[in-house]
């Protein structure tokens, strides 16, 4: 470091599932040529809390580092962080000129070494409408059998192992107007028609192209959307209560969210309280684009993995969810059991509060200048938020919420 620079570090403390609750001291000591020059003391409070896995897919596109023990690695890395599925998207082979799946067999494996717990969401197949240009225009039967074909390679490998997959076939044709957006609607309805055995999704970015292939997917997956180079969608945006309703009242498809946000809002209170409209998954951009391109959430080199600040913020975001989901599974014990009833009103309204502060729009807070938490939006009384910003308070409350529970409620596997 520089003489007569001021630079920020990110510290964080891995507590092992068994350390006891209670308040733990310690320093951290910046050296110069071997001699301490400054000392800062740290106190950590644990809590005997253990979080719960949130329901939900969570993760980032990813490339093939085309190496087992850098793949290995990388993976171990996203689950530490809180990431429950991975997006497999460039440098994975597809078996379009030979039948060879291995490298996807391959990836499976690793990934259920490491310990995810939702389906793969598998973007790779999404390059094939160009990939199979050759084969003629999307309605042609000679790229239809050829698609049909690959498609079916790669679902023989899922079936091999016991982790399912989530196919997507196409990646944003709003971005080519109407006449991409026809292309995917033959593209999905050929799936559904066809392959009815493969769970299959698209990554979309406008309300025409959602609400156009949304009938014929098992999973929709989009973000809030744009107008499209010709217009089409008239200023409609997707990251939405009403839109989010409407889909699944008209379509059997399963909200997701792709490209709509990393950093700690999106991944938790955020996306917490869009799924209780009923979205299940987000997967974002990106993990490692290219040789440590922009873009990239992280910087690797062999094993090695550098976090940015927005993918450390990303975990933030996660392990809030983590704690909102304790929360409420805690929640609903209680009332099941009919006991802890004072803790529980405590709770109910403790997250009727945080949703209530949440905005049910995107929009809100992408153009419209809304922040979380907001100006007056409190959780905890003064004297109990002293010294805390305001995440830590709004985690503070629903920890001591937690806590509160745990302690009402009969039984040690509550304690």
């Amino acid at each position: 470091m520089p003489a007569y620079r001021r630079e920020l570090f990110w510290v964080t403390v891995h507590v092992p599932d068994s350390t006891p609750a209670g308040r733990y001291q310690g320093q951290a000591v910046v050296t110069g040529k071997g001699k301490p020059l400054a000392r800062l003391t740290l106190e950590l409070e644990t809590l005997p809390i253990k979080l719960e896995e949130p329901p939900f897919a969570l993760g980032y596109n990813y490339s093939s580092p085309k190496d087992a023990e850098a793949l290995a690695a990388h993976l171990a890395d996203m689950r530490a962080h809180g990431m429950t599925t991975v997006a497999p998207l460039y440098n994975f082979h597809l078996p379009i000129y030979d039948a060879d799946t291995s490298e996807l067999g391959e990836f499976i494996e690793a990934y259920r070494r490491a310990g995810f717990t939702q389906p793969i969401y598998f973007g790779s197949p999404m390059q094939l409408i160009s990939r199979l240009a050759g084969y003629g225009p999307v309605d042609s039967a000679r790229f239809q059998q050829k698609f049909l074909a690959v498609m079916r390679r790669l679902h023989a490998e899922e079936r091999r192992h016991d982790t399912p997959l989530l196919f997507s076939i196409a990646d944003e044709l709003t971005n080519k107007g109407r006449p991409g957006i026809e292309q995917g609607a033959l593209l999905a309805r050929l799936c559904f028609e066809e392959l009815p055995e493969i769970a299959v999704t698209a990554d979309m970015n406008g309300w025409l192209e959602v609400t156009t292939l949304a009938p014929w997917l098992n999973v929709a997956t989009f973000n809030n959307g744009w107008d499209g180079i010709d217009h089409h969608n008239h200023g409609r945006r997707l990251i939405n209560r009403e839109f989010i309703l409407n889909l699944q009242r008209r379509t059997d498809a399963i909200p997701w969210f792709v490209n709509a946000g990393s950093g700690r809002f999106p991944f938790g209170f955020f996306f917490w309280k869009m799924a209780k409209y009923g979205v299940r998954g987000k997967v974002e951009w990106y993990y490692n684009l290219g040789d440590n391109e922009r873009g990239s959430l992280v910087r690797t080199e062999g094993k090695t993995v550098w976090p940015t600040l927005a993918y450390e913020r990303s975990r933030e975001g996660v392990d809030d969810l983590k704690y909102l989901v304790t929360l409420e599974r805690l929640l609903a014990k209680a009332r099941r059991s009919g006991r802890a009833a004072a803790a529980a009103r405590r709770a109910e309204g403790l997250l009727a509060r945080i949703a209530d502060g949440i905005q049910d729009n995107w929009t809100a807070y992408t153009e419209g200048g809304e922040t979380f938490p907001g100006d007056g939006f409190d959780v905890m009384a003064p004297s109990q938020a002293a010294g805390l910003s305001r995440y830590q308070a709004l985690r503070r409350a629903v920890a001591d919420a937690i806590v509160d529970l745990q302690k009402a409620l009969p039984g040690p596997a509550n304690r």
